[in-house]
């Protein structure tokens, strides 16, 4: 089961930098007009943001992270109110591991845009690996409060609270969790531990067992049942 637990664990987190950045340039909105200018009287070059964009994209695909930066910069020179701009530089710079550049920038993205999920959702995630909790927590629940059916953000409320021995909470995550997907492992094991743990084992039972009900995946099916033996054995 460990064993089990580390994998599903690594293969979690591993998901939470995929894919974050793809649609940057979609979501930024070019109107017709090539150059705008601004309430100062500064020139802005839409259409040049949106090629430098564009390109900056395009070298992240191919892992160039100096030239994707140096294309975002640019963007930011054509645009400086580009919140996809300033989300594509923050995640340059998490991945060249400026985690004080990458925070920087998610916010300036906050600023300009928000409802910017990407940009909560990975500020999130930073604030967790610096152990500042409580930032953390704040930003994945500005992400739920964009996409509600984020299950991914309460799991990892939930790990959070879990690791600061807040039990009540963390279950409480997790079970909100598996309201929007009854067949994440993570959700469904963590859950189990964490009311086994607060001695709600007669609870947890009820509860997973309804669960199974939902779960139509059979590689998740056999875990619900591993767990319920576990905790009749600790009963």
């Amino acid at each position: 089961m460990k064993k089990i637990v580390i994998i599903l664990v690594f293969l979690f987190l591993s998901g939470w930098q995929s894919q974050v950045f793809a649609e940057a340039a979609e979501e930024e909105k070019i109107p017709d007009l090539e150059v705008t200018e601004t309430e100062s009287g500064r020139k802005v070059d839409l259409e040049s943001a949106k090629a430098h964009l564009k390109r900056a994209q395009d070298y992240f695909q191919l892992e160039a992270l100096d030239k994707a930066q140096e294309e975002y910069q640019q963007a930011l020179k054509a645009n400086p109110g580009s919140a996809a701009a300033h989300f594509g530089l923050g995640y340059c710079q998490e991945m060249k591991n400026d985690v004080r550049g990458a925070i920087k920038e998610y916010l300036a993205a906050k600023r300009l845009d928000s409802k910017h999920f990407d940009a909560s959702s990975r500020l999130a995630d930073i604030y967790v690996s610096m152990g500042i909790f409580d930032k953390a927590i704040q930003e994945y629940r500005s992400a739920l409060e964009i996409d509600p059916r984020y299950s991914q953000g309460l799991i990892k409320i939930g790990l959070v609270y879990r690791k600061q021995g807040m039990l009540e909470e963390a279950a409480e995550a997790f079970r909100t969790a598996l309201v929007i997907d009854p067949e994440s492992k993570i959700a469904i094991y963590n859950f189990a531990g964490c009311q086994k743990d607060r001695g709600n084992i007669r609870e947890a039972c009820e509860e997973l067992d309804r669960l199974k009900a939902r779960v139509k995946n059979s590689e998740t099916k056999r875990l619900v049942d591993k767990i319920l033996i576990d905790l009749c054995i600790a009963s």
